[in-house]
C-alpha cells in the first residue's frame, strides 16, 4: 500500500481486512488482490501460480495479461457486480466490486484454478502448446506440465467460493464505511 497516513480506525480496519483476504487465500489456494477504484494494487502481488510467473516472464505474456486484466476490471467497473471470466491463459478469474454508498471504492480480484470443461488430455495439451507458441516458449512440454499442476475447479465451485468472500465484503461495507473509504481512497 502506498505510504499514506491513515487514522487508527483505518489502520485497524485494513489489518483486519487483509487478514480476511489472507484466510480466504489459505482456505482456497486462490490468489487474492485488493485494488483501489482506479485498479491500482493495494496489496502485495503474492502467491502467483508457477505457470503465471512463467507467462509473465515474457513480454507478450505481460502485455496479454495486463490487457485481459484491464478488460475484466473495466467490465466490473461498468457492471458494478461480480464478474467471472476465464483469463486469456485459460484460468479462472473473478472481479468483486467493493461498493459503499452506491459508489465503487475498490475491488478484490480472485484468480487461480482452471475450469474443468471436460476437455480431453489431448485438447488440453493442444491449448497450452498453442499458448506456448504465442509466448515464444520453446519447452512446450514443461509449460504443459506446469499447467497440469494447477488445480482444477468447476465454474460453480469457483463462484461459490467467491460469493462467500463477497458476503464478507458486503458486511464490511455496511458497517465500516469511513475506514474503508480512507483505506481505498
Amino acid at each position: 500500500m502506498a505510504e499514506r497516513i491513515l487514522s487508527e480506525a483505518a489502520k485497524s480496519f485494513f489489518e483486519q481486512f487483509l487478514k480476511i483476504l489472507e484466510d480466504f487465500k489459505k482456505e482456497t489456494g486462490f490468489q487474492v488482490f485488493l485494488l483501489n477504484k482506479e485498479g491500482k494494487l493495494l496489496t502485495k502481488l503474492e502467491g502467483v501460480q508457477t505457470i503465471c510467473k512463467t507467462i509473465l516472464s515474457f513480454e507478450e505474456g505481460k502485455t496479454r495479461c495486463k490487457d485481459a486484466f484491464q478488460m475484466g476490471f473495466s467490465l466490473m467497473k461498468r457492471e458494478r457486480k461480480p464478474i467471472f471470466l476465464e483469463c486469456y491463459a485459460h484460468f479462472a478469474i473473478c472481479y468483486l466490486p467493493i461498493i459503499v454508498a452506491n459508489s465503487l471504492v475498490g475491488s478484490v480480484i480472485i484468480c487461480g484454478g482452471r475450469y474443468d470443461k471436460g476437455e480431453s488430455e489431448e485438447e488440453f495439451k493442444k491449448k497450452f502448446y498453442n499458448l506456448a507458441d504465442e509466448l515464444g516458449i520453446f519447452d512446450k512440454e514443461s509449460f504443459f506440465q506446469k499447467a497440469k499442476e494447477v488445480k482444477v475447479i468447476t465454474e460453480e465451485d469457483f463462484k461459490k467460493e467467491a460469493k462467500k468472500l463477497m458476503k464478507l465484503i458486503e458486511i464490511l461495507t455496511e458497517n465500516v464505511q469511513t475506514p474503508l473509504k480512507e483505506v481505498l481512497g
